[in-house]
């Protein structure tokens, strides 16, 4: 009868892993939240009404702990492949990159996921958004993208989209939603990103933004400079819920 799931474990005081595995098997079961270190492993089988799922896998700087953890949060996603909605924290997406097992254990295909929302910190597409590309990559039918702490992008490289181009670019994402809460300026790099975003969300009807109250005069003038014909026509731009003509 369970439909919702919460299981939130701290940091481990030590790394002697008792070497257990949670398998959740659920027929209601809607929502599942993992919070911790996953260092026991946890998968989810036969799960036919889950909807939604969010996982927060804590990164550490040992590289075979590092290597653990990337499997195990690997096998927790193997067992998502019919979700609508899934919100990873960019620690996650750092779990999944810094080692070698992100090449070793493929991603799965999201074939039914709608929603992805990126949470915890700003997203660095020179960094954990290679891998935000990967899942991008295997989500065809995303329809809508949400950066609930904002984006950046430190690199020299200003491809910020790797190839292939995730194919939900060009077919099914309708709707991107960038929440920036800092005080400071939008930077030239964050403005890169999301131009990067007009040019490749081909379908792309809401680019939403929330920001500092303080900010939104400036944000409103550098969205309406964006140079003309980057955003497509039918393309509606808001900040703080209000529209905003680029």
């Amino acid at each position: 009868m369970l439909e919702d799931l919460i299981i939130a474990e701290g940091q481990p005081d030590n790394y002697d892993l008792c070497g257990c595995r949670y398998i959740i098997s659920g027929a209601r079961l809607k929502h599942f939240s993992y919070l911790g270190s996953l260092d026991d492993g946890c998968c989810i089988i036969n799960t036919p009404s889950l909807v939604g799922v969010a996982v927060d896998v804590f990164s550490c700087k040992s590289i075979t702990l590092g290597r653990m953890r990337a499997y195990c949060t690997y096998k927790l996603l193997t067992g998502l492949k019919n979700i609508k909605l899934l919100s990873l924290s960019t620690e996650t997406l750092q779990v999944l990159s810094h080692t070698e097992e992100s090449t070793a254990h493929p991603l799965p295909l999201f074939d039914n996921l709608e929603k992805l929302i990126v949470c915890g910190k700003a997203v660095d597409f020179a960094g954990s958004g290679r891998m935000l590309m990967m899942i991008l990559q295997h989500s065809p039918h995303l329809e809508t993208l949400e950066f609930s702490w904002g984006i950046d992008f430190l690199a020299n490289d200003d491809r910020i989209f790797v190839d292939p181009m995730p194919a939900c670019f060009s077919t099914h994402l309708k709707k991107v939603i960038i929440r920036m809460f800092d005080e400071r300026h939008v930077t030239k790099e964050e403005l890169h990103v999301i131009k990067s975003l007009l040019l490749s969300a081909q379908g792309l009807k809401e680019l939403r933004f929330s920001v500092c109250e303080i900010n939104k005069t400036h944000f409103r003038d550098l969205i309406s400079s964006l140079p003309a014909g980057l955003v497509r026509p039918g393309t509606n731009i808001y900040i703080n819920g209000e529209s905003v003509v680029a």
